[in-house]
């Protein structure tokens, strides 16, 4: 058995399927038990929640204990709205939104053409050219130099304007343009549609895995993808179903033109995240560790302070010209609020969810 801190932990049972893990000293959102504070994650499935004092009994079952260190463990959120290529792309792509200077971005720009020789299409976002002492944005020339000449799409902060290389113009004939000023309006958006229709599948692979890792990392276990004419592909779509549907650890679904598509558990951390999410087993899976017989509790000695009675109501004062009633032997019931035949409202937590995965936001 081995312990851990939150701020080391992964997903329990994400790396290690087959791992029993015990996470204690926590607060763990549950409706099963609201004061609870330790869970115990059996191959991948949430097989017990309960107090801090009752997790004793696991620690010695168990293959490793996590201390949560105070962070809270829910279940796994959804994000019902994601266009998780694109999303991939930015985290795949250059960023240039930390560039300090105009000759900052161009030698970035530089260095990451030259990592990526097998795109067909070089991707970056996030220049602000008033940040920079220079005050512009980059020039064609500048661009066409510094990638040696080869397709490359970079969008402004704010995604409204881009600049663009040569290369990637040549596959847009009539885009007006000059070359000090970036491409906006009509112009702009026949680059950036050429620059995707341009991405290979290796790359659009890999940017549907960085946005599916990336959304577990943050407790986000289900993401369904906004895909349509314009937005994205049949390709597109259909590639990140076959993803999902191919990694053990993920699952998906379409219907209509949404899919869901899930990822690896997320981790536990203390810290908050700089920044998709398992559902909840339908049922508990049965812990491997059986918790240690607890001893009964002996009953409290009784006080010594009386109790009144439940039918002893305390004497009521009147005027002595008000006349005494009898009391009744039932009391009245008090008006329904409810209309005939309606059922009585149900408890907030009787449609709750099992509680699912642990997140990395703490309280």
């Amino acid at each position: 058995m081995t312990d851990r801190t939150a701020d080391s932990a992964t997903a329990a049972g994400a790396t290690a399927p087959h791992r029993t893990v015990l996470l204690r000293r926590g607060e763990v959102h549950s409706p099963a038990d609201p004061f609870a504070t330790a869970m115990v994650v059996e191959r991948g499935h949430i097989a017990w929640v309960g107090s801090e004092g009752a997790a004793d009994a696991f620690v010695e079952g168990v293959d490793e204990v996590v201390d949560l260190d105070g962070a809270l463990v829910t279940p796994a959120f959804t994000d019902a709205h994601v266009h998780t290529t694109s999303a991939g792309l930015a985290l795949t792509g250059l960023d240039l939104s930390t560039a300090r200077s105009l000759a900052d971005a161009l030698d970035r720009v530089r260095a990451y053409a030259d990592a990526r020789p097998a795109d067909r299409v070089l991707l970056g976002h996030g220049w602000d050219a008033a940040r920079w002492p220079e005050r512009r944005a980059p020039r064609r020339e500048e661009l066409d130099l510094a990638t040696g000449g080869r397709p490359l799409y970079l969008s402004r902060i704010d995604v409204h304007s881009a600049v663009v290389t040569t290369a990637l113009l040549d596959l847009v004939p009539g885009v007006r343009t000059r070359d000090d000023e970036p491409l906006t309006r009509d112009d702009h958006h026949a680059v950036r549609a050429a620059a995707l229709d341009a991405v290979t599948p290796a790359q659009r692979a890999e940017a549907q895995r960085a946005a599916l890792d990336r959304a577990a990392s943050l407790g986000i276990g289900s993401v369904h993808e906004c895909g349509g004419p314009g937005i994205s592909s049949a390709e597109d779509f259909t590639a990140l179903l076959e993803l999902a549907a191919s990694r053990p650890d993920r699952a998906s679904s379409a219907t209509g033109p949404t899919a869901t598509s899930t990822g690896p558990r997320p981790s536990a951390r203390s810290a908050p995240p700089a920044t998709s999410s398992w559902t909840a087993p339908s049922a508990p899976t049965p812990p491997a560790c059986t918790p240690r017989t607890p001893t009964p509790a002996t009953p409290a000695p009784a006080t010594s302070t009386p109790r009144p009675s439940p039918n002893t109501s305390p004497p009521v004062r009147r005027r002595a010209s008000e006349p005494a009633s009898t009391p009744s032997a039932t009391p009245p019931s008090p008006p329904s609020s409810r209309a005939p035949g309606r059922p009585p409202p149900r408890s907030a937590w009787t449609a709750s969810a099992p509680p699912g995965t642990a997140s990395s936001t703490p309280r």
